[in-house]
């Protein structure tokens, strides 16, 4: 049930790479390294990255429904959407999941991805009056991811009852940054990695020694 970004797709055997964007080529076999490879970039993105332009069904041979594409990020449906609206932003360079950030880069990869798929959603909202608190963005944290290619789940709701199952994140109290759970927001991801610790299923605490 929690494994259903691409039915069927079973997560790459390859070793996930590491935290900095743009130092690991496309992984063989990888479901998300095909999608990136595939949409299309505008010039217009290379020379400005912060304003990514649409990209339509026609403009790439593959079956997925692309919403928004930029020189770093692509967003597109999800095959089995959780919600009124369900988009994945992905980078295009591959990176494993976000238990495999860290750090600055971590967390700065974290941000940009979040601002990509903010516009994106924005872009796919079935209202342009919707509420940020009607919004949800977040990750799977491993074991419980369904690719090995780090993704965004960018949700309006409302969430079907699955999705509300799936996408249970837990409020970040005091010292605990996170508790235990399976789903992470990106606000708390980002957080977490620019404290220096490392996003787990497990609880979180700003003062926590790493490994504990």
């Amino acid at each position: 049930m929690l494994l259903s970004c691409l039915p069927g797709k079973q997560a790459p055997s390859a070793q996930s790479h590491g935290d900095e964007p743009g130092e690991a080529a496309p992984v063989t076999g990888c479901p998300f390294c095909k999608i990136a490879e595939e949409a299309p970039s505008s010039p217009d993105s290379y020379a400005a990255p912060s304003k990514p332009v649409p990209s339509t069904l026609t403009s790439t041979p593959s079956p997925t429904r692309l919403v928004l594409t930029s020189d770093r990020f692509v967003a597109f449906h999800d095959r089995t959407p959780r919600a009124a609206v369900h988009l994945l932003a992905i980078p295009r360079e591959h990176v494993g999941s976000v238990k495999s950030l860290s750090g600055k880069p971590g967390a700065e990869l974290v941000d940009s991805l979040h601002a990509f798929g903010r516009q994106a959603l924005e872009m796919a909202s079935s209202s342009t009056s919707r509420p940020s608190s009607q919004r949800l963005y977040g990750f799977h944290i491993p074991p419980f991811n369904s690719v090995d290619h780090l993704h965004l789940h960018c949700l309006e709701y409302p969430l079907t009852v699955t999705g509300r199952i799936k996408y249970c994140a837990t409020q970040s109290k005091g010292r605990k940054l996170k508790g235990w759970t399976w789903f992470v927001e990106a606000e708390q991801a980002r957080g977490i990695l620019a404290r220096g610790r490392g996003v787990k299923v497990g609880s979180v605490y700003a003062d926590q020694a790493e490994g504990a």
